[in-house]
């Protein structure tokens, strides 16, 4: 994990199913459960303005590498 408390980096392993990329986030950062949108605080994103809730698991999967395939089109 590279998300960014206090100016240094997590480094934890996390898993990178979104189940337990969101498990993570709200165990070790904080990151409520009753809150619509979060910053991504992952130490190389770019990305500015809150992301959905919902859309974080994913957005730090793409961190990750992790790759998803599409069930629509494959």
């Amino acid at each position: 994990c590279a998300w960014n408390d206090e100016h240094s980096p997590c480094a934890m392993f996390i898993e990178g199913a979104p189940k337990e990329i969101l498990s993570h986030l709200r165990r070790h950062h904080g990151v409520a459960c009753n809150v619509k949108e979060v910053e991504c605080r992952w130490s190389s994103c770019s990305r500015a303005g809150p992301l959905k809730i919902a859309s974080i698991p994913r957005h730090v999967a793409k961190h990750l590498g992790i790759q998803s395939r599409c069930s629509r089109c494959t």
